[in-house]
């Protein structure tokens, strides 16, 4: 299994990698350039990722998650889960969001993104 995770934060990518790679291959992003370049030639499993994120890593231009969501939907797959967080409220979805296979968490909730990924069967 491959999950691509899209974080810039790294006092939450070192623990959700560390827990994630327990169950998968982990591919991680800072930016959403480099996240979206990823998926030209690539397809994950499942996808990780935070609604406040640079645009490009080692810059402090933002983006939202929205840029790696369309990328993934009308570039690669409409089946692949694609997991939202964010400790600041975010929307519920993203516009043409299918609510199948699009699921939102709070960051500093209760529930780390494993625990998630088991809930919503996605793994064992």
């Amino acid at each position: 299994m491959k999950i691509l995770l899209v974080e810039d934060q790294a006092s939450f990518y070192e623990p959700f990698i560390e827990e994630l790679s327990t169950v998968a291959e982990v591919i991680h992003f800072k930016g959403s350039n480099a996240a979206r370049r990823w998926l030209y030639d690539n397809v994950p499993d499942v996808v990780l990722c935070d609604h406040q994120i640079l645009r490009f890593e080692g810059e402090n231009r933002r983006a939202t998650g929205d840029e790696v969501y369309h990328e993934l939907r009308f570039g690669v797959s409409e089946t692949i889960p694609f997991l939202h967080f964010s400790s600041e409220p975010c929307p519920d979805e993203y516009s043409g969001s299918d609510k199948d296979k699009f699921f939102h968490f709070k960051k500093k909730g209760t529930i780390s993104p494993l625990e998630w990924m088991k809930k919503l069967n996605l793994v064992k």
